[in-house]
């Protein structure tokens, strides 16, 4: 889900809908919901932020704006091949977790150039925050155990896109092609070679 936490129960019956509306009416009445003017204006004036969350400038706006519509994130490496930030990594706030996952936002006119991004996806369930972090307060340096709890379950986390972060900043490799052979030894003319009459 993107946006914002306060329209989640509306995304979920949307989401669990979809099927019944695509075998209904097919691909345009599964996604056709998803398009809507709220989740248009949360595009345009939430999802982009500077890194940390920082609120960008009209014009930095406009830049993210120009690169997402032609062409959106790429996996990191696919544009930035020497890139050493592509491992998530995993915040937890007093309100939610959030897991960061890196990735590129490409720009337009060459093959070469990105920012480095942050993708962040969010879990922000009340009940379970407060009562991990009474967990985290009860531990103590004396309890250390690197055995699991048995009555540790699997759990299924509603994860929502947040925002994606990035600083513009493009960066360009160098193309690693290799350059054009010159003509090979004794082409053309040769000096002091015998002219004709």
């Amino acid at each position: 889900m993107i946006g914002p936490q306060s329209s989640r129960p509306f995304w979920i019956s949307i989401s669990e809908s979809t099927l019944g509306r695509w075998a209904m009416g097919g691909g345009p009445a599964g996604l056709a919901p998803f398009y809507t003017e709220a989740q248009s204006k949360y595009y345009k004036d939430d999802f982009f932020k500077l890194p940390g969350g920082v609120e960008p400038n009209q014009e930095q706006k406009n830049r993210f704006k120009a690169a997402w519509d032609v062409l959106g994130l790429v996996p990191p490496g696919v544009r930035l091949k020497n890139s050493m930030d592509k491992n998530a990594a995993v915040v937890i706030r007093d309100s939610a977790i959030e897991v960061h996952l890196p990735c590129e936002l490409p720009f337009s006119g060459s093959d070469l150039s990105a920012a480095k991004a942050r993708l962040v996806v969010a879990f922000s369930d009340p009940a379970f925050m407060d009562e991990m972090k009474r967990l985290r307060d009860e531990v103590t340096s004396d309890q250390e155990n690197a055995n699991y709890p048995s009555n540790l379950k699997p759990k299924n986390f509603p994860w929502r896109v947040v925002r994606v972060e990035t600083d513009l900043y493009p960066i360009e490799t160098k193309s690693n092609k290799m350059p054009s052979p010159g003509p090979p030894p004794g082409a053309g003319s040769v000096p002091n070679s015998p002219r004709g009459p």
